[in-house]
């Protein structure tokens, strides 16, 4: 049974990692991002993360980037529901796609730190330092994915960027729930903690979490908001029934982009071949896919 819900907490969030849609030639499709991210508007979500991981950034190029987050301020209802991923492994690449997308409009901007090259303590505080400024009063949300980035952000190290005037919140990809408990506690209560495992939304927020950034959501975006709403209201019955359905879409979409394309191309969705070096999914597994997708139509 749930554990009791604690007394409310900022948030209970679910934004949506969205895919970046590629024609058949692998480019990109900017009718289909907008297409797309229309249509997940209509879910009900609390916003859209654009260019991230799920959204293979890193097999765009910088112009692409910006295309696509032009595109979605274009078409979700509130650009304050936007959040453009100018992550780079540079603070000089980051700080121009800050410049550029704070341009068009975004008003959040998630930043990955530095990758490849492990960055030091001091990188970190600089390069988020530089990108806030360059924000100039758009909120700064820090990404952090060591598994990926080669770049370790401990507990003591994110409550010091928490300090960072326009520094906004934190989306830890990568860590179990204790881990984003631990950065969870050593924060101001009114810095965002989003969790990339969408599969934690409840657990997140019982640790005081404000929500997850869910890729899974943007092709199955029910069961997350039918958990959300469980958890809300305190109905454990009806949490342990969301729960059990987000489980079974998470586990059918493991295979991550590719998995989450080929669920999006089914539901007659744009979505297109992925750029980015993985696999596609197995014949069983994209059967799984299909199965789930005939019973969300």
């Amino acid at each position: 049974m749930p554990d009791a819900t604690p007394d409310p907490v900022p948030g209970l969030q679910v934004i949506t990692a969205a895919p970046t849609p590629f024609g058949h030639d692998q480019s990109l499709d900017v009718a289909g991002v907008r297409t797309l991210l229309a249509h997940v508007a209509t879910y009900g979500v609390n916003g859209v993360l654009v260019a991230g991981t799920n959204g293979e950034f890193v097999a765009l190029s910088d112009a692409e980037r910006l295309a696509v987050v032009d595109a979605a301020l274009e078409v979700w209802p509130d650009t304050d529901g936007v959040y453009a991923h100018v992550g780079a492994a540079t603070t000089y690449q980051a700080v121009a796609l800050t410049r550029a997308a704070v341009g068009l409009g975004a008003r959040k901007l998630a930043a990955l730190t530095p990758y490849y090259h492990p960055a030091s303590r001091q990188v970190v505080l600089d390069h988020f330092r530089t990108v806030a400024d360059a924000a100039g009063g758009a909120a700064v949300y820090a990404y952090l994915f060591e598994s990926l980035t080669n770049t370790r952000v401990d507990v003591e190290l994110l409550a010091e960027l928490a300090t960072i005037p326009g520094l906004a919140g934190v989306k830890v990809s990568g860590q179990p729930v204790d881990a984003v408990a631990a950065y969870r506690a050593a924060l101001p209560r009114e810095f965002a903690v989003y969790s990339g495992a969408d599969i934690d939304l409840a657990r997140i927020h019982r640790i005081g979490g404000t929500g997850v950034v869910s890729g899974v959501s943007a092709a199955f975006p029910g069961p997350f908001l039918d958990l959300a709403a469980a958890v809300r209201a305190g109905d454990a019955v009806t949490e342990q029934r969301a729960q059990a359905e987000v489980d079974t879409v998470v586990d059918a979409l493991s295979g991550g982009t590719a998995s989450l394309k080929a669920a999006l191309d089914l539901l007659g969705l744009p979505a297109g071949p992925v750029r980015v070096g993985v696999d596609p999914p197995s014949a069983q597994e994209y059967d799984h896919i299909r199965q789930l997708t005939e019973r969300r139509r």
